[in-house]
C-alpha cells in the first residue's frame, strides 16, 4: 500500500528566483520574432532571399522516392503495392463480418 498524498500544491521545476526572468527572456525572445516576421523583409531583405544553390529539392527527392517504392520496390517474395493492400485487407476484415451479420 502507498502513503497517502498530503500535498497537493504543484511544484515548479524552475527555481522561484529564476522564474521571473526567464519570463521575461521568454516574452522578449517572442516579440522579436513577431517584430522579425512581420517587418523582416524591410529591414533585412538578406536574410529572406535566398540563393537558388542553398534550396533543397525535397519535393523532387520525396516525389522520386514514392515513385521508386510503388513501381519498383521489391522484398523480395512480394512489393511494396503487395504489402500495402495486405494491409488494407487486414484492416477490411472486422468490417466485412460485421456486415455479414
Amino acid at each position: 500500500m502507498t502513503a497517502p498524498l498530503l500535498e497537493t500544491k504543484q511544484r515548479s521545476f524552475i527555481a522561484p528566483q529564476m522564474a521571473g526572468r526567464l519570463s521575461v527572456a521568454w516574452l522578449v525572445a517572442g516579440g522579436l520574432f513577431l517584430l522579425l516576421w512581420l517587418a523582416g523583409d524591410e529591414v533585412a531583405k538578406w536574410a529572406f532571399a535566398y540563393p537558388k544553390e542553398w534550396f533543397i529539392p525535397a519535393a523532387k527527392w520525396i516525389s522520386l522516392f514514392m515513385k521508386w517504392l510503388v513501381n519498383e520496390a521489391s522484398f523480395g517474395i512480394f512489393t511494396f503495392t503487395d504489402l500495402t493492400r495486405f494491409i488494407a485487407a487486414i484492416i477490411d476484415l472486422p468490417y466485412r463480418f460485421v456486415l455479414s451479420l
